[in-house]
């Protein structure tokens, strides 16, 4: 499977091989990096297992991991990471 998506000024891919690219604006980490560098071209990030599905919001990233664990990154005013807090995760 391979997938793009964009969110406000960034953009997430995932490829065949399940790895997933970003690249763009990072002001709330939303590059899945641990910093809040912007991108002029895409990085990988690391993630523990194959991930087969991908979303984005304004700010925010969703990963869909091959064993069903959900990983999020970026903006969290609104709670949307799903942690339960508004803590904004890179």
């Amino acid at each position: 499977m391979s997938k793009v998506v964009n969110g406000k000024s960034f953009s997430v891919a995932l490829r065949a091989d399940g790895t997933v690219w970003t690249w763009g604006l990072n002001s709330a980490g939303q590059l899945g990096t641990t910093d809040t560098i912007s991108k002029n071209e895409p990085i990988q990030i690391e993630v523990s297992e194959i991930v087969i599905d991908i979303s984005s919001g304004e700010s925010h990233t969703l990963l869909l991991g091959k064993s069903g664990k959900v990983y999020s990154f970026g903006y969290n005013g609104s709670v949307q990471l799903g942690t339960g807090n508004t803590t904004t995760y890179k």
